[in-house]
């Protein structure tokens, strides 16, 4: 190039003290040759510059896109993955940072040379609960992940809870309790996100039992205090007395307060197993998972991409399953 290390460098990181003419063309020369910088060793000597007294390796950004902020307290999954997120980083010595896209004036494209210019090569995206969600930002430089499957694009590496195999461990624990009918009832919406796996684990196990113990499995409108409630009891309702489950697998703690509505006793007349315990000291039987370990492993394919100099949207994508296990609780009992 005919230029000074020191102008070769500030041309290649953009600076803006360097001439937009000698970026382009010493940026050029590099692709020509083949150059390709380590995002590790960026990373490194972005932390040393702004300064030589911190005891982090770097820095993890952590990637909000739901509209209003902070709208992810308000999912109780997401808070546990949040926390194994930041505990797994602070394992490998870094940081966990939040960046809400919805704040004023930060566009995709400004947040982009935030992260670039500060040195934050891996991402976390925190998943929106939608369907076929987007994040309209260019991750070429960056190693993401994010945590279950709302976020479609860009492609990237995620980490899940295991729906099927939790609702085959429920199965197997309710076969042995001696349940024969078993229902599932879930809000339409959550079944979407999860990709219908809980539904994929019921209906292969219902091929294994006569058809006369098979229960449709009931999607409801969404459990929520003013999205859909009251049409859900209405079509939970119709769907209890017309198959009469003898145990009802389901999330949340909606529908006990349905069958006390019914004048149904748990577990006396009916079991109830939650799919996603989050409370181990709750009296329900169930699926626990803390989310620390879906947020952990979510972590974990981030540091897999940095260390193996890996950036952008891969051309496989990978998914790290993690199932939880069986929870004993006064909701189900032993039948005779």
């Amino acid at each position: 190039a005919g230029l000074s290390r020191s102008t070769v460098s500030r041309a290649m990181c953009d600076d803006p003290m360097q001439s937009r003419k000698t970026c382009e063309r010493v940026q050029k020369l590099a692709k020509e040759i083949g150059y390709r910088p380590s995002p590790m060793i960026s990373a490194l000597m972005s932390q040393l510059k702004r300064t030589r007294k911190t005891t982090t390796t770097g820095t993890i950004g952590l990637i909000d896109l739901f509209p209003e902020k902070n709208g992810w307290k308000k999912w109780r999954s997401l808070p546990p993955f949040i926390e194994g997120c930041k505990s797994r980083a602070e394992a490998f010595n870094y940081n966990l940072e939040h960046f809400w896209l919805g704040q004023p004036d930060l566009t995709p494209k400004r947040l982009n040379t935030i992260l670039r210019s500060r040195g934050i090569i891996g991402l976390v995206v925190i998943p929106l609960f939608e369907m076929n969600a987007h994040m309209d930002m260019d991750i070429t430089h960056f190693a993401c992940a994010t945590m279950g499957y709302s976020v479609k694009s860009p492609q990237m590496h995620r980490a899940a809870r295991d729906y099927t195999k939790d609702i085959k461990i429920a199965i197997e624990k309710l076969s042995r309790l001696g349940y024969k009918r078993l229902g599932l009832v879930v809000p339409s919406q959550i079944e979407h996100l999860n990709e219908f796996h809980w539904s994929a684990g019921l209906l292969t196990y219902q091929q294994s039992i006569p058809k006369t113990r098979r229960i449709p499995v009931l999607m409801t409108s969404f459990f929520h205090e003013n999205t859909g409630l009251k049409q859900a009891k209405s079509e939970f309702k119709e769907w209890y007395l017309k198959n009469k489950p003898d145990v009802i697998l389901s999330y949340h703690d909606y529908v006990p307060k349905f069958l006390k509505q019914l004048g149904r006793s748990i577990p006396k007349d009916v079991g109830y197993v939650d799919l996603m315990h989050i409370k181990p000291d709750a009296n329900f039987a169930g699926i626990h998972l803390d989310g620390q370990h879906v947020g952990g492993a979510t972590i974990d394919l981030v540091f897999d991409q940095i260390n193996g100099n890996e950036q952008g949207e891969p051309d496989f994508a990978k998914l790290t399953l993690v199932h939880g296990s069986w929870l004993d609780g006064d909701s189900v009992r032993e039948q005779s």
